[in-house]
């Protein structure tokens, strides 16, 4: 799931993704795997909750319950993160936007627009988003500390993997305009939170809001040979 944080009272804008992320060879199973973009429908290994895959160069297919399903794209070379959107692969493929409200008015659409790429190779997953805000001057982003609570008072970005499909067991990952790392394992419905691993994440902020762009190494997840990853967002408080 996505989550952003914004707004003068807490509102989350969530969309519901699942991205499908295949093994492409026997020997991805002994290592980082070599996963392959999903360009057409095909008949899953596990039963999506949500429409069928989107067909190149789409990148995202929505059914009537608001449902949808994202296509991940593989890249030719790591991006650079550094939080600027200005490689071409943010030109040649479209984001995927359209997020709605959870709170206060549940399916409503989302009160500041929000764009999400994911993107792999062959070592890592790559999520990034622009948050656009028509007042940037208001975001509240003053927290730097690792995993410190305050983070959810700032304006925020969360990305959850359900990297086993389940409901249950998965993996968050967390962010700020400041580039703040904050992180969690899911285990049954329980939060970790002293859960931490390897990643990386990048923030940038201009006129239009902020963006940002978060490289999680395979091997610092859990999955099986299926990876799928459903995807949530959520927003915060403001200066008045």
């Amino acid at each position: 799931m996505f989550c952003r944080v914004l707004g003068r009272a807490y509102v989350a804008l969530f969309i519901l993704l699942t991205v499908s992320v295949v093994h492409a060879t026997a020997q991805a199973l002994a290592g980082p795997p070599a996963i392959t973009p999903v360009d057409a429908p095909a008949e899953p290994a596990i039963l999506l909750d949500g429409p069928p895959a989107p067909i190149a160069p789409e990148v995202i297919n929505r059914d009537e319950k608001g449902h949808a399903t994202m296509r991940a794209v593989r890249i030719d070379r790591p991006l650079k993160i550094d939080g600027h959107l200005d490689e071409e692969v943010y030109v040649s493929v479209p984001g995927a936007g359209d997020f709605v409200q959870q709170l206060p008015r549940e399916n409503l659409p989302a009160t500041e627009p929000t764009e999400v790429w994911i993107f792999f190779d062959e070592k890592n997953l790559y999520i990034s988003a622009r948050c656009f805000d028509s007042h940037p001057e208001r975001e509240v982003a003053t927290e730097m500390r690792r995993d410190d609570n305050n983070i959810l008072q700032n304006e925020s970005i969360s990305i959850v993997l359900d990297t086993f499909y389940d409901r249950r067991n998965g993996f968050m990952f967390q962010t700020t305009p400041l580039g703040a790392l904050r992180d969690q394992s899911i285990a049954d419905e329980q939060l970790n939170q002293s859960w931490n691993t390897v990643w990386d994440v990048k923030s940038a902020r201009d006129n239009r809001g902020w963006t940002t762009e978060m490289m999680i190494p395979f091997k610092s997840l859990r999955y099986p040979a299926h990876l799928l990853c459903r995807t949530l967002r959520n927003i915060s408080a403001r200066r008045p």
